[in-house]
């Protein structure tokens, strides 16, 4: 398991071990899964709707998002390590880096200078906050259909003035 994936494994404990595994499957690939069909058998789902219905269940971001962030935390840690640019370290590590500037700016509105300046903590902090959000509005919608289910609209009946 890489640095990564234990770090990550650390700070999101709520997550189910399928939760855990995907993370620490992409962790592991540094955002590079080489597509979900590939991901699919060595996380033992049947479709990509699995893998999306497990995700949002988790709280954590789509596939191609979760990449990405994966890809951003990869690339932060990584020029701290070694203060490489990021042109250097997306040859290094078989990517094109047009793509890698693009990805920062995707996933933290941010570029490259302004993703370095704030750092790999930063950018792993506002990965984390991303999970939160996505976990809050998931519950967000369970206990608003919760509520309505308990408290059916009134049909049939018009509010009347007094």
């Amino acid at each position: 398991m890489s640095a990564l994936a234990e770090q990550l494994h650390t700070l999101l404990p709520h997550l189910s071990h399928a939760g855990h595994q995907v993370l620490a499957a992409v962790a592991n690939q540094a955002g590079l899964i080489g597509g979900v069909n590939r991901l699919l058998p060595q996380l033992g789902l049947q479709s990509r709707h699995c893998l999306a219905r497990l995700l949002q269940r988790e709280g954590l971001p789509p596939i191609e998002e979760l990449c990405g962030w994966m890809t951003v935390l990869f690339l932060l840690y990584n020029h701290e390590q070694t203060h490489t640019s990021l042109y250097q370290l997306a040859l290094e590590n078989r990517r094109h880096p047009p793509t890698c500037y693009r990805t920062i700016k995707r996933i933290t509105g941010k570029t490259w200078g302004q993703a370095v300046s704030e750092g790999f903590h930063f950018a792993l902090i506002s990965f984390l906050q991303r999970c939160g959000d996505l976990r809050r509005s998931r519950a967000g919608i369970a206990v608003n259909g919760l509520l309505a289910s308990q408290h059916p609209p009134l049909q049939g009946r018009q509010a009347t003035a007094h």
